[in-house]
């Protein structure tokens, strides 16, 4: 199977990792579709940490996986900000205690806003890093710090 990035990923991960911003992938995949995934899409070496399936007991939306991706991180849950493309994922997120956005078409963003994501992007290419924060849209931003 053939995966392709959500636009603009890529380019935020490699801003981050150069920043020095601690990044994990938590998913609900088992570990050889991360394996796929990120060499199909160059993402090696791009996170800090990897959850699986593998990793965890409870997945989505219990929030076990992102409360061990932020403590293999040594980030407080509150520091966190989580990109979610699912509802019990974004539902994860919030009983972590993490802010999320969702990252959804048009058509999809008020089911995560309704489950808790402050707001939503329909993929990272309008996503930036600028003067120590990061730029979700032309009105939201977020300290990185």
């Amino acid at each position: 199977q053939t995966y392709h990035e959500v636009l603009g990923v890529r380019a935020l991960l490699v801003t981050l990792r150069g920043l020095g911003i601690p990044v994990g992938l938590i998913t609900s995949g088992m570990p050889w579709k991360v394996a796929t995934v990120t060499e199909q899409l160059q993402l090696d070496g791009l996170f800090g940490t990897v959850v699986t399936a593998a990793d965890i007991t409870r997945g989505k939306p219990a929030p076990d996986c992102y409360r061990l991706g932020a403590e293999r991180l040594g980030v407080e849950p509150s520091r966190c900000l989580v990109f979610e493309d699912a509802v019990p994922g974004v539902q994860a997120a919030r009983a972590a205690g993490m802010r999320c956005v969702g990252v959804q078409s048009p058509s999809g963003a008020e089911r995560l806003r309704d489950q808790g994501a402050f707001t939503v992007v329909a993929d990272f290419r309008g996503v930036r890093v600028e003067a120590g924060r990061l730029h979700l849209s032309a009105t939201e931003t977020l300290p990185l710090a």
